[in-house]
């Protein structure tokens, strides 16, 4: 008897079924949106899918800390802006 989902209860990638179906959903929802957002703010298209695609691994990785699965997007929305935030930075402190 070990912890966590049964192998049944897992999907292919090895995340719980529901988590992946949930993380599929806000990906097929946000994602273009997200990375409009983050190409306002660091103005280079890779970069921005690159904030965008750190910003769900993040919340694939902390799903099961997330008080409430509603606030899934907003969470998305403030990783993206600070990821974007530490390139900016990044590219700033390489200049100088």
């Amino acid at each position: 008897m070990g912890l966590g989902p049964s192998r049944e209860a897992m999907d292919g990638g090895g995340l719980p079924a529901g988590r992946n179906a949930a993380l599929t959903a806000l990906f097929a929802a946000h994602y273009r949106g997200l990375v409009g957002l983050a190409r306002l703010l660091v103005n280079d298209q890779a970069g921005a899918e690159d904030v965008v695609q750190d910003a769900f691994l993040a919340l694939s990785r902390r799903w099961g800390r997330l008080r409430d699965p509603v606030a899934a997007h907003a969470y998305l929305q403030r990783s993206v802006v600070n990821g974007a935030r530490s390139r900016l930075r990044r590219s700033y402190a390489r200049q100088r």
